[in-house]
């Protein structure tokens, strides 16, 4: 398979799929060639596909690299939900966030925020399940925004 006729034969109707569903043309552009990248790492299951199959499978893989950056941003609106990230404050905000609230949501708070780690490596660390972590960051979360609401 030459992969620069694979790429003009599919580039366009790849990039205008994408481009519908992100409607971002950088981001449009970044997925097509990352879908590019990864079809140039499966040549050897492409080779064996009709063109129709290759065209399917190289739009399923752009449409999956996009559901992904969807998940991606959907999980970084959450953490930004309560007007910002905690990163970008100043570090007597984040304490004066903090303030009152119970230890085991300043814990999980101080573990996703200051040392940037994810649900499940927070989940490790305190030897509990990721679930349970993750509705403690949401009730912290929404007990900051309760607190901001009342002294802004």
């Amino acid at each position: 398979m030459n992969l620069d006729a694979f790429y003009e034969q599919h580039h366009e109707a790849v990039w205008r799929f994408i481009l519908a569903m992100v409607r971002d043309q950088d981001l449009a552009d970044d997925l097509v060639q990352e879908a590019f990248m990864k079809a140039m790492a499966h040549q050897h299951l492409l080779e064996e596909l009709a063109t129709g199959q290759q065209r399917a499978w190289l739009i399923t893989t752009a449409r999956n690299l996009a559901m992904d950056q969807f998940r991606f941003q959907r999980r970084h609106v959450s953490d930004t939900e309560i007007g910002g990230d905690f990163e970008e404050l100043p570090a007597g905000d984040f304490e004066r966030m903090l303030k009152g609230l119970p230890e085991h949501y300043v814990g999980v708070l101080r573990l996703r925020y200051e040392m940037d780690m994810n649900s499940q490596e927070i989940a490790r660390h305190l030897q509990v399940p990721a679930p349970t972590v993750r509705r403690r960051l949401q009730a912290a979360r929404a007990l900051v925004r309760q607190n901001l609401e009342r002294n802004p």
